[in-house]
């Protein structure tokens, strides 16, 4: 009986003794399962944002036909397929110097707006966020974000992936290239003041890169001529230089690329027009202020100038405007006034306004208004 019994006493012990560890065994699994199910989250983050670094900062067009770097939605969905396992939420693309911040990716996913702006050597830098829940509910413990930023600098000479092997050209054959201008801002400019022209440069086939340089050449459409910036020249793929036109009207920018032992050239026009800016101004409105019945007309007196002041013979082509919106007169624009408005017969207020029309192909319009009172005449 003895002997029952301590058997009975050592089993009751060890169901004693394992209901006090259980627990704490429990905990421990869960705190592993919890931690593993953290880590995965944290390094799916962590690795989501730098292969979209990566990718934005590689050579070669997307799977969109532009550049890398300019395809946000190319980077944003780099990210989304390496971070969307563990609960990616929102990918935040932008530009920086290493200081200053440059350019952003929109979060709609277009195209970056203003490329031309991102330079050789800057920074494209990928913050992703993922919302983190946690799958051990020990404690009340809310989800919280999980944060990575990655950066890369864009030197257009690491392509992502393996690297694509130079095919044997044969004899007479070449891969095609396709030039874009991109931009000529301002899109419309002013005699004598820089144009900056902008461009994208593609290429098919898997042959290294092309090689020399693109050309811009900007032609006054009217005589013929214009000028060639020697800063023109600059490197391919994707760039900008600078044009300075001279006379105004229509011009024609070319951008062209000669071409190389392994690619054809490619070219691209863009029209871009050139005005002299005006500026009008009214001097005096005499007599200020008019009386109703004194049987005095108003003179009023103006300026019209072009700016910069015109050079080689042009001459605006349209007449002044200067209404009070009762009256009206032209002006030559040769002149400084005055233009008559007869005298007023009621007391109310007057707005004078002074006007050069927008159809003239060389001067552009400009306008400019003045309050003239009129009193009421004396019993």
């Amino acid at each position: 009986m003895a002997h029952n019994w301590q058997k009975r006493s050592q089993s009751a012990q060890g169901m004693v003794e394992f209901a006090l560890v259980l627990p704490v065994l429990l905990m421990i699994i869960l705190a592993i399962f919890a931690f593993g199910h953290f880590f995965f989250s944290y390094i799916t983050t962590v690795s989501a944002s730098r292969e979209a670094a990566r990718y934005g900062s590689a050579l070669g067009p997307s799977e969109n036909g532009i550049a890398r770097f300019t395809d946000c939605e190319a980077i944003r969905d780099s990210a989304v397929r390496v971070g969307s396992i563990a609960g990616l939420s929102t990918v935040t693309i932008y530009f920086d110097d290493g200081a200053n911040q440059i350019e952003v990716c929109p979060m709609d996913g277009g195209p970056v707006a203003h490329p031309e702006l991102i330079g050789l050597g800057d920074r494209i830098v990928v913050e992703v966020v993922t919302n983190y829940q946690p799958i051990v509910p020990l404690v009340n413990m809310p989800g919280f974000p999980i944060k990575s930023k990655s950066t890369r600098t864009i030197l257009r000479n690491a392509p992502v992936g393996t690297a694509a092997v130079a095919m044997p050209v044969q004899s007479g054959t070449k891969e095609n290239t396709s030039l874009t201008i991109t931009s000529d801002n301002p899109d419309y400019s002013k005699v004598g003041v820089p144009v900056e022209v902008y461009w994208t440069m593609t290429h098919t086939g898997l042959l290294a890169a092309p090689t020399g340089n693109v050309k811009i050449i900007g032609v006054d459409d009217n005589s013929g001529n214009g000028p060639i910036d020697a800063n023109c020249e600059a490197l391919l793929t994707v760039g900008h230089c600078t044009i300075t036109p001279l006379t105004p009207g229509p011009w024609t920018i070319t951008a062209t690329y000669d071409g190389d032992a392994l690619y054809n050239g490619s070219q691209d026009t863009e029209g871009h027009q050139v005005y002299y800016f005006t500026a009008v101004a009214i001097t005096s409105h005499n007599p200020s202020p008019s009386i109703v019945g004194s049987g005095i007309d108003v003179q009023v007196f103006y300026t019209f100038t072009p700016d910069p002041p015109v050079t080689g013979g042009y001459t605006p082509s349209k007449l002044l405007t200067i209404t009070d919106g009762s009256t009206t007169c032209n002006p030559a624009t040769n002149t400084t006034g005055p233009c008559v408005i007869p005298a007023y017969t009621d007391s109310a207020d007057r707005v004078i306004t002074i006007s050069y029309p927008v159809d003239d192909p060389y001067f552009l319009p400009s306008i400019k208004s003045v309050d003239h009172v009129v009193n009421a005449g004396f019993a």
